[in-house]
Formats: C-alpha cells, structure tokens, sequence
C-alpha cells in the first residue's frame, strides 16, 4: 500500500501489507473520506487470510485487517465498498451465505451481516437518503433495486423494472444535483427503454425523472457518471436513442433553475 500527496519526494510505501517477495497485497476499491477523511477502507490479499476488507489511518500501524470473514487464505472477497456517517458497507462471502452486505463500524468496533439474500449477488452499493440504509441491484437478478431494511432478509425490494437498475450514482456527492433525489440511475420501465431515474431511499420517491428519446422507446444503451467541473457539477451521460437518432452525449448542468422541468435542463447534446 503506497501513499503521496502529488510529489516524486512524498510517493512513499506505507506498508507492506504481504511481505512475500514478488507476491504483493494488490490493495483495491479503495474508499476514503470516511470518519472526516481520516480512514480510508479497501481490499487487500495476505497468503494466510486471502483477500479481506482492511482499513488505513495513513499510518503503518494504523494500516489493519478490519475482520477475517472467511477464515483461511481463501478470503470473503470484499468489493462495492461504500460508506455513510459511521458506517461502511461492502460485499463480502463469509463461504456460508454467498455474497451478501456487510456493515462495518468505521472505527473498526464491530463488522456484522446485514443482508440473507439466497441466490443474490448485491452489486452497486449506494448510500440512500434514508438514515443508515443502501440501495443495491442484484447481479443475478436484472430488474429489481433493492435497499436495505429491518425485514428479516435484510433488505426489501424498493422497485422492479423491464431493464435496469443500473449505473446507481449519488448524487449527494455532489451538491445534489436534482433536489430531491440522493441517488440517480438508468433503468426501463414497462412502456419506455432506458431513461434517467431518481430515488429517494422510499418507493413512492423512486421515480422517472424525464423520457429523453420519447420516439424511440428501445434505447440499448445509458452510461450515467458524475464529476466535479470548473463551475460547478454536472451529470454526464450518453444513450443510444435508436435510428435516426444514434448516439448522444448529454448533461445536466448543475444548480437546475427551481420549477424547470427536468427535459429543459438538458443541454450540450452531441450525437458521434
């Protein structure tokens, strides 16, 4: 595990995390900014644990295997890493219940199973609105998104869909973008292909936020990514509107005039 503030001088090892020469830990998914960005959260591989959820304070000492949740060197596999206030939630196979939630306690006090899901493979993980909850799609499954809950699975199903959900981004990061909905994905209802969509965390506040290819109801194709731009955020995304329309490349730019329309907020449409 190396670290560095952008300089040749300060690109230092900060610990070697499986010492077999040649071998090497390969550190991944890695998420900061958790506990005021004083821990970051990752996967790592040891010969004696396998690949397992680790977490770092930036100092060798402070480098550490978060839990051993499948004994052994075949490891639990963590990825999908997310966080939210205390908490971290991740991915893992404890080799008993398959790939399943876990939640662990940023300050490294306790790592528990969150969901019991047989035959699911939860991917995408995203913090919701709601308090210590996230929204997740189904590997195994192409049209349901998920959140966490109370229910004895551990999770219920927030929406069913045609085609999707995908790409889930939030939109929270980034001075949320759409009031209203923390997070933002593709997914194809029963009478449209794949559009924008936005959630709340709730089923009532999962909805379609605009119907861009109005005319051409079998878009293959919606690619959604948020970044921080000069003047602001914005949201980029390209989607395949069909003959004659092909491919575009869309955004919605940031700070949306309160009362506009979502389809009025679109703009700088480039079809390649």
């Amino acid at each position: 595990m190396w670290v560095t503030t952008g300089t040749p001088i300060s690109t230092v090892l900060l610990k070697d995390i499986e010492p077999s020469a040649f071998v090497g830990s390969n550190p991944s998914d890695i998420h900061g900014g958790v506990l005021n960005g004083s821990r970051a959260f990752f996967a790592a591989t040891t010969a004696a644990h396998g690949r397992e959820l680790w977490a770092t304070d930036g100092t060798p000492g402070g480098t550490v295997m978060v839990a051993d949740l499948q004994a052994g060197p075949g490891g639990s596999n963590p990825h999908d890493i997310t966080s939210q206030l205390w908490s971290v939630w991740f991915v893992a196979d404890d080799g008993s219940t398959g790939p399943q939630i876990w939640e662990a306690a940023a300050v490294l006090a306790s790592t528990q199973r969150v969901t019991n899901l047989a035959g699911t493979h939860p991917r995408d993980l995203v913090p919701s609105n709601q308090f210590s909850r996230v929204l997740f799609r189904d590997e195994n499954d192409t049209g349901r998104l998920y959140t966490t809950s109370d229910a004895a699975s551990g999770a219920d199903v927030l929406a069913t869909f045609r085609n999707g959900p995908g790409n889930l981004v939030p939109n929270s990061n980034f001075g949320s973008l759409i009031a209203g909905f923390p997070v933002v994905f593709t997914a194809a209802g029963e009478d449209d292909g794949l559009e924008l969509w936005g959630t709340d965390g709730t089923v009532l506040g999962t909805k379609r936020l605009c119907d861009i290819a109005v005319a051409a109801p079998s878009e293959l194709r919606a690619e959604l990514q948020l970044h921080a731009a000069p003047l602001g955020s914005t949201m980029n995304f390209d989607i395949e509107a069909g003959p004659p329309g092909g491919f575009s490349v869309m955004a919605i730019a940031a700070n949306p005039i309160p009362g506009v329309a979502i389809p009025g907020l679109i703009n700088g449409t480039v079809n390649i």
